[in-house]
Parts: structure tokens; C-alpha cells; sequence
């Protein structure tokens, strides 16, 4: 029987990490675009006026909390905290976002920190 659920768990838990899905943030203040891929363990980052950077070997970690992730490099940078909030926003339209998040590298020379709106797609 312990088996049976272990089994059961784990099916649950990869089926719902097989249907994760894309993670796009904006940004306003710049204008910037990122989307986390789960497939691909990578963070576009698509800043205007600047070329598309890729991020490779990013992993989404999720807190204690079952509404608070943070994207974290491969050498352990924390790139973005995002919190399922539904109180998102680009700073400048009037869309609500799902997740909020905080940016520590797209401005990261000239702000502490950057926040925006994201939804998964």
C-alpha cells in the first residue's frame, strides 16, 4: 500500500511538472519582457533598445509558501521572486497579473530592484 501511494505521488507531482508551463513577466521603466521556459530551464530577458539575452540552467524553486518561487541561476543567483498574488502589475496599464515579481538582474546596475506582473502561458 506505501508503495501504491508513494507511485501515486510521484505521477502527480511529475504529471503536474510536465504540464508547467512558460512564465512571461513585463516590466515598465524600462519596457522589458522575460519568460521563464520549464521546458528549456532558461530565462529570455527582452529589454528595448537591447539584443535578447538567454539565461541557460535556470530553475524554478518554490518556497514553503505554495504562492511564493524564485528563479535561480546555476551558480545560485536569485534572478526573480514571483508571488501568486493576483495583485500584479507592469506599472503602467491597468491589467492585474497573477503572479507579482521582483527582478534583481534585468536593472540590476542601475536599480536594487525591479517589479512587475507575470502570468504563465
Amino acid at each position: 500500500m506505501k508503495i501504491a501511494i508513494t507511485i501515486l505521488a510521484l505521477v502527480v507531482l511529475n504529471s503536474g511538472l510536465a504540464l508547467a508551463e512558460d512564465i512571461q513577466c513585463h516590466f515598465t521603466e524600462p519596457f522589458a519582457v522575460t519568460t521563464y521556459s520549464s521546458a528549456n530551464h532558461s530565462l529570455t530577458v527582452e529589454l528595448a533598445g537591447e539584443k535578447t539575452k538567454i539565461i541557460t540552467n535556470v530553475s524554478l524553486q518554490s518556497e514553503k509558501t505554495a504562492k511564493k518561487f524564485k528563479l535561480i541561476s546555476a551558480d545560485g543567483i536569485v534572478l526573480q521572486n514571483l508571488e501568486l498574488n493576483y495583485a500584479g502589475s507592469d506599472g503602467m496599464s491597468d491589467r492585474i497579473y497573477p503572479y507579482a515579481v521582483e527582478d534583481f538582474e534585468i536593472l540590476a546596475q542601475t536599480n536594487p530592484a525591479f517589479f512587475g506582473g507575470c502570468f504563465s502561458k
